[in-house]
């Protein structure tokens, strides 16, 4: 079930709602005023990127030493590092 955001219009107060996707539309209670008429907000999303760790040195090193993923040296054609 997805969780929405919505901001009170009587309150201002912004809360989140667990709603199933067919109550989407439906109109909510701000649950710290009791107001109803709440508008729903843009929610941001997450994103989460698994990188083993070998990966993760790779990166680090290659950043430390001045170059891309890519490079083996300070020099480099593909980033002009």
């Amino acid at each position: 079930m997805p969780i929405y955001e919505y901001r009170c219009n009587r309150c201002r107060g912004e809360f989140e709602h667990l709603g199933s996707m067919n109550d989407r539309d439906s109109e909510v209670e701000c649950p710290l005023c009791g107001g109803r008429g709440a508008e729903k907000l843009m929610s941001r999303c997450q994103t989460k990127v698994e990188m083993s760790l070998s990966d993760f040195q790779a990166l680090s090193d290659a950043t430390a030493g001045g170059g891309c993923v890519g490079c083996t040296s300070g020099s480099c054609s593909t980033c002009d590092k």
